[in-house]
């Protein structure tokens, strides 16, 4: 029943938004990297690539496009993402199956978790089979077959994203320094040599895209102390005093390390002058997860006291509920007025809701427009210069040997291009906002 719920749930903001896909990695990482892997294995290789690994041979396999087999795993991996929820309920917490229930729906109705579902799905499979590696290893059994299978998991978790492998690295050694078995003890190292091995290819690669330039990010002038402060406000405020009660109700060495790891990187921002290259807005997305599942455990604590706790279970849930759909499913353009308010602080992390990603999504016929335009009427090996958001859509739909080069000031690289010969476009927003225009750059000069 949680399985299905979430994958309805996850399921809703995509056929809202149909024909097109939510996501900014989805538009810019996921589909054109499935489409055209060839291409881009020599970047993708360094970085914990075995999402996109799968996301390829599934896509070859059954002969989906790249777009129905990347939506297509980000709602199956949702419902795996629950029965994780649900799974460490009964084995870590030891919770009862109507508490189990309401945990899983409760923690999939939490920003946070929505949030990370809209365009980070390799951490959302990273989360959940994390989950499971740390409800395999509550339950206490013996064998070999368990070991194997834990360190498949563990491999399987940190081969997919770097992050969420810190997170269960640094859990299981300090399980294994704590607890002192061999299982953890095991397991610790194991996680620790394939995660250091991962880590040093992909510190390079990050070192080469930040010297080249074509990583940068929001300018740290642009952010401030308050962004970050209003986006935990809005992602966690609500459940961080029951998250840390519930905390001190069920002290799991296991998963209290992520919480305490993600909850310090969340306030980066405080301890040095330029957190950028911490991002502690993808810290403080983590702590909600962690967050909601002791959030929801401790209120779990509290409906055992009552007994009308069906009811009272039920208005919690609803009271989630209208917040989580009004993220997935009000037009970018009119957002849930907790979203409105704030967002001039969080639009640089997060949309206000789900039915976005490079654009609004009522928008993206306008940019396939005006990218139709372009094939019908440029020169076939024409460079098209524009807004780096844009390159997943400039990739996937420009025809013949067009190609488009992204920057933050696209009129001057595109300057620079048009100097060597080359017949080159400026892409760029019309007076109106949902419409788009382009033209020849030496035209562009005269304007």
């Amino acid at each position: 029943m949680v399985i299905a719920f979430a994958i309805g749930l996850r399921l809703a903001p995509e056929l809202l938004a149909y024909p097109h896909p939510i996501g900014y990695d989805v538009v810019n990482y996921y589909i054109p990297v499935v489409s055209n892997l060839n291409e881009h294995w020599g970047s993708v290789s360094d970085d914990f690539p075995l999402y996109i690994l799968i996301l390829y041979s599934v896509s070859l396999a059954t002969g989906l496009s790249a777009q129905a087999v990347v939506v297509g795993a980000a709602i199956a991996i949702f419902g795996l993402f629950a029965f994780s929820i649900f799974y460490l309920g009964r084995t870590m917490l030891k919770l009862a199956n109507w508490e189990c229930i309401f945990l899983a729906t409760f923690v999939i109705l939490q920003l946070a978790v929505l949030r990370t579902t809209w365009d980070l799905h390799r951490d959302v499979l990273a989360l959940s089979t994390m989950l499971v590696i740390f409800g395999l290893l509550s339950a206490r059994k013996n064998g070999m077959l368990r070991i194997v299978l834990l360190a498949a998991l563990c491999c399987f978790t940190i081969a997919t994203d770097r992050m969420v492998g810190l997170l269960l690295t640094v859990s299981l050694a300090a399980g294994a320094v704590i607890q002192r078995t061999r299982e953890l003890t095991v397991l610790a190292i194991i996680s620790s040599v394939l995660f250091v091995s991962m880590l040093g290819p992909a510190i390079m690669k990050d070192d080469r895209i930040e010297a080249s330039g074509a990583g940068a990010k929001v300018p740290l002038s642009d952010i401030s102390a308050v962004d970050y402060l209003v986006l935990f406000g809005v992602l966690n405020g609500i459940i961080a005093i029951p998250a840390i009660l519930g905390f001190n109700k069920s002290r799991n060495v296991l998963l209290g390390v992520p919480l305490i790891i993600s909850g310090i990187g969340a306030f980066a921002w405080i301890l040095v002058p330029d957190p950028s290259f911490l991002v502690p807005e993808r810290w403080i997305i983590l702590f909600g997860v962690f967050a909601s599942i002791y959030a929801g455990y401790f209120i779990i604590k509290i409906l055992r006291r009552y007994k009308n706790r069906a009811m009272m279970a039920s208005l919690v849930i609803s009271g989630f509920a209208i917040l989580g759909f009004s993220y997935m499913a009000m037009p970018y353009d009119n957002p849930f007025i907790l979203f409105a308010v704030t967002k001039n602080y969080i639009e640089n992390f997060a949309p206000v809701t789900m039915q976005f990603n490079v654009l609004d999504v009522d928008d993206n016929d306008a940019l396939l427009d005006t990218i139709g335009k372009i094939n019908q009427s440029t020169e076939r090996d024409a460079i098209i210069v524009g807004a780096k958001h844009w390159r997943g859509f400039m990739e996937l739909n420009l025809e013949d040997e067009r190609t488009y080069k992204f920057s933050d000031n696209p009129r001057d690289l595109g300057l620079a291009h048009s100097r060597l010969g080359r017949s080159v476009y400026l892409l760029e927003p019309s007076g109106e906002a949902t419409e788009f225009e382009f033209h020849r750059l030496e035209d562009y000069g005269r304007r």
